[in-house]
């Protein structure tokens, strides 16, 4: 080599390392820079040295935390990153994996992602939602090293798509996007959403453009380096975060005698409510706790069914929406049809417009409270300005005011939620001794051990990661609770695992039934809202005929033994089990086996399937 082609190539390669603001997954040496605390990361090992490995598990996430040099600003800014992805498919046709994050949707954020057909997508909003995607050729491949840079040119509302120093594409997006992509204090969390699969190295983020000549030189810099793609994994230590039940006969977050009372309730002013009033379900607003030193107010819709009066008052429900929904007036008709009074309160400051639909925004009102779902980025706060402080209060809260309705039987209410919901419900069980029945919908305890937001957990480090679960883990409540509890879940829930769903069932102190489908689709009602709910309510508050229950169960070689009680005949009995003792919940093949019944003996039973 010349000497001035090797001064020309120390000059690129000078410019590319000046230029990168932040680099971290450096295949030797360092992996992050100095002084940036990042957690529970699986490394893989090759020939190309050390890697960053993502599974694809819902656990499996790496959050880098906030810091000015992955505050892109208003400017130009440059994205570099050698992948190997294992993997493009995704569970349906047409979707993407998330490769690379840093979002407070639905506010500010920018996204990294991989379409199954190997095109590259990048997704940005600013505070002012105005928003900028653009979609590459498809270029990806699974099973090889790949050099994929992102320039994104502010002034000329330009994004440009290269893989191993060649440019794909250049796509423009709306100059109505000007706002600033800093999304301060959130991380960036590579493998995110569905999640990215595979190898990830030598990250780096640039705050200007690189031109054509140092993209190239990112890719020959290191193509020697990235030409196998076969690896081993280091052993790691899974981190989980559990903390001990409490003791005692009650818990001591809230103070039930102000929740107790009647909060004051308010028309809504804002349009369409504004002309709602006399609806026969009607929209409202009441008091919630204050936030931040300021009043609040929690939007809900109510209703009760045609005849219900103080002269024949009627059983009641309060329902808690899931994440990504609000109050939903349509949940509220169908347990008006089914005799019921209802009150669905937003537990996260928004209004249901458009009206009975789950498309957003849902803006927030005048007088909201802090934003759902969780609480990871509020430990620093006080626990009165976190998320679940004012989400559960805001149930109770409801239930306090239904109960004040001359027209519902005070005597006779229930509680459902549904995801985020059934979370929250898990809690408010703990904490509202009041309600008769709750039953929770996919929503668990003991999230710090298995659950969709384990990696998450793990990102924040040790000490908030246990506060959190120490605040706001289910589990921290469901010990008080001693009303009958319904769960519900699904045997490949993508959110709440087994394991945890089950353990969460033993630890109540009152009657416990259990609603486990195989394969139950998680979403809001009707997924959300399985016919045996009702049942349940029914028999509780209307002393219609109990769902069958096991009165004894036993299984001794390969065999298995069950005693049911049940008012009715029992049309047909199964066995769901799983032989498959590995992998992701949400991908374990659950299998059913006929039970044999015997009517006479009051026993059901059958042949122990294959151990698993």
């Amino acid at each position: 080599m010349s000497w001035n082609r090797f001064l020309a190539l120390f000059v690129v390669l000078l410019g590319c390392c000046a230029l990168a603001d932040f680099v971290c997954l450096s295949p030797a040496g360092a992996p992050f820079p100095a002084g940036l605390q990042v957690d529970d990361v699986q490394w893989a090992d090759g020939d190309f040295g050390r890697a960053l490995y993502c599974s694809g598990s819902d656990a499996d996430s790496v959050p880098i935390p906030d810091h000015d040099a992955i505050q892109l600003g208003t400017g130009d800014f440059t994205i570099a990153v050698w992948i190997c992805p294992d993997t493009l498919a995704t569970a349906k046709q047409g979707e993407y994996r998330r490769l690379l994050g840093k979002d407070r949707w639905p506010a500010d954020f920018w996204t990294l992602d991989i379409y199954d057909d190997g095109r590259v997508m990048f997704a940005m909003a600013d505070a002012e939602k105005h928003n900028a995607t653009t979609t590459s050729d498809p270029v990806i491949k699974e099973k090889v090293w790949q050099a994929l840079v992102i320039g994104v040119d502010r002034a000329k509302c330009k994004t440009s798509t290269y893989v191993n120093g060649e440019l794909i594409s250049e796509r423009s997006f709306s100059a109505t996007f000007t706002g600033s992509l800093d999304v301060a204090g959130r991380p960036l969390v590579i493998s995110a959403f569905r999640k990215y699969a595979g190898l990830v190295a030598d990250l780096r983020l640039s705050k200007s453009l690189w031109d054509a000549a140092q993209c190239k030189e990112y890719y020959t810099m290191n193509k020697n380096r990235y030409l196998s793609n076969a690896y081993r994994l280091r052993p790691r230590q899974p981190r989980l975060f559990s903390p001990p039940l409490p003791t005692g006969n009650r818990q001591s977050m809230w103070d039930t005698t102000q929740l107790f009372q009647t909060p004051a309730t308010y028309a809504v002013e804002d349009e369409p409510f504004n002309t709602m009033a006399e609806d026969p379900i009607r929209p409202l607003m009441y008091d919630g706790l204050p936030y931040e030193g300021k009043p609040t107010r929690v939007f809900a819709w109510y209703g009760a069914p045609a005849g219900a009066s103080a002269d024949q008052p009627v059983p009641a429900m309060v329902l808690v929406h899931g994440g990504g929904g609000t109050a939903f007036r349509k949940w509220v008709k169908l347990w008006n049809d089914r005799g019921y009074a209802a009150i669905a309160m937003d537990t996260c400051g928004h209004l249901p417009i458009p009206l009975d639909s789950d498309a957003k925004p849902w803006p927030k009102h005048a007088f909201s409270g802090p934003p759902g779902w969780g609480d990871y980025g509020n430990m620093d706060k006080p626990i009165t300005d976190h998320w679940g402080y004012h989400a559960v209060a805001a149930v109770v809260l409801g239930h306090s005011l239904i109960r004040s309705f001359p027209e519902v039987d005070a005597t006779r209410i229930g509680v459902t939620g549904i995801s985020w919901g059934g979370y929250l419900t898990c809690i408010v069980a703990g904490v509202d001794d009041r309600f008769r029945f709750a039953a929770p919908v996919y929503g668990c305890g003991f999230l710090g051990e298995g659950s969709a937001w384990l990696g998450r957990l793990r990102g924040m480090g040790n000490e908030k990661a246990m506060r959190l679960c120490t605040l706001w883990d289910p589990s921290q409540y469901l010990v008080y609770a001693r009303m009958p509890m319904l769960f519900c879940n699904g045997t490949n829930d993508n959110f709440f695992w087994p394991p945890a769903w089950m353990k969460s069932t033993s630890i109540t102190k009152g009657p416990v039934s259990r609603y486990f489908k195989p394969r139950m689709p998680h979403g809001h009602a009707p997924a959300g809202d399985p016919k045996e709910i009702t049942a349940f309510a029914d028999a509780i508050l209307k002393n219609a005929q109990p769902l069958p229950c096991f009165s004894a169960f036993s299984h001794t070689d390969r065999r298995i033994q069950a005693r049911v009680t049940s008012p009715t005949d029992i049309a047909g009995a199964e066995i769901i089990y799983t032989t498959t003792n590995t992998g992701e919940w949400k991908s374990r093949q659950w299998l059913s086996t006929p039970i044999a019944i015997s009517k006479d003996a009051d026993a059901n039973t059958a042949a122990k399937p294959a151990a698993g």
